[in-house]
């Protein structure tokens, strides 16, 4: 398994997504929001998945 996998895997992404929505962070240089990375986190982790095979 490669870096990539490793970290694209769904238990890393759930926590770092908890870290980062419980610091209530800003927008990232996408200008994507918290509230709207929560509204489409599943399609993005579905996404990021496909990435990595």
């Amino acid at each position: 398994m490669g870096l990539y996998e490793i970290i694209i895997n769904k238990d890393n992404l759930d926590r770092a997504w908890d870290k980062v929505r419980g610091k209530r962070a800003v927008p990232g240089t996408d200008g994507v929001t918290s509230e709207e990375f929560q509204i489409n986190r599943k399609d993005i982790v579905i996404q990021l998945e496909k990435r990595s095979k």
